[in-house]
């Protein structure tokens, strides 16, 4: 239980109090293939704005927000694979964080106010992201870590990276591999103790 205490002379109405009832806006599990996922604003989830779990294969999700939910925008888990083209993660715990052996591939993408970390990729997966902006204010701006034996990969592509939050590394840990071609990064320098690779980039 937890109690509220409002400012004296200010109304229940007035206080404007909520609480999250949806654990997710748009969660998978078990095995699911051939969808289309479009035009889904999630709003004060309490955990993700998109939560896929299980083995989905051949899943697109067009045109997705994730807005002020409790953890991450979207998350991949298990064996998930899927794309994403068009998605904005605004104000929520985490911006992306994928896991697992997912295969997961982003493209334009916008992530601003988040609070844990704006990109987390882990495990074995392999993961891309493509036309994005990236207005970095979490904790933990940027981690790829294989994590428990495994080998993570991301490629990254025409990105920009503009650290608006107190200085932080971006993080790349030894079991993790980063590819980036067009990578602009502004106020952020890499810590990598990785493999780290940049091609036509911009600091």
């Amino acid at each position: 239980a937890f109690h509220l205490r409002l400012a004296p002379g200010q109304s229940l109405a007035g206080a404007r109090i909520a609480a999250p009832v949806r654990s997710a806006g748009v969660q998978f599990s078990g095995g699911n293939a051939h969808l289309v996922v479009r035009n889904v604003v999630a709003t004060h989830a309490y955990n993700d704005g998109f939560n896929i779990h299980g083995d989905c294969r051949d899943v697109v999700f067009e045109n997705i927000r994730a807005i002020e939910c409790g953890d991450d925008g979207i998350s991949a888990h298990e064996s998930a694979q899927y794309r994403v083209a068009g998605f904005a993660s605004i104000g929520n715990s985490t911006g992306i964080c994928d896991t697992g052996a997912a295969r997961t591939s982003y493209d334009r993408v916008f992530i601003a106010d988040c609070s844990g970390y704006d990109l987390f990729f882990l495990d074995s997966g392999r993961y891309r992201l493509t036309n994005a902006i990236v207005l970095s204010s979490a904790e933990n701006p940027f981690v790829v870590t294989g994590r428990s034996g495994g080998r993570c990969e991301l490629e990254m592509d025409n990105v920009l990276f503009r650290r608006v939050g107190p200085a932080k590394p971006a993080i790349v840990e030894r079991d993790g591999v980063v590819r980036a071609r067009r990578l602009t990064m502004e106020n952020l320098e890499f810590d990598p103790r990785g493999e780290m690779t940049r091609q036509g980039d911009a600091d």
